[in-house]
């Protein structure tokens, strides 16, 4: 994923990945309505239809999100 990219109409990516693992590749990004610094994980294709690992990365994403 090129920086300069938008997902979701919100985050914009800003670099190369950070981050890659079993579950996704992580990038640095820009949340534009909220005009902070993020970081986006992009979640394997095969993934995406697992209900279960969606739930973990809801709860993972969730936890991640209530650190300051």
């Amino acid at each position: 994923m090129e920086p300069g990219t938008l997902l979701a109409d919100r985050f914009e990516i800003t670099g190369p990945p950070v981050g890659r693992g079993g579950s996704g590749i992580v990038y640095p990004a820009r949340d534009v309505l909220a005009e902070s610094d993020v970081v986006v994980k992009v979640v394997h294709e095969h993934l995406a239809d697992e209900p279960e690992e969606v739930k973990q990365l809801q709860k993972a994403a969730g936890a991640a999100a209530r650190i300051q």
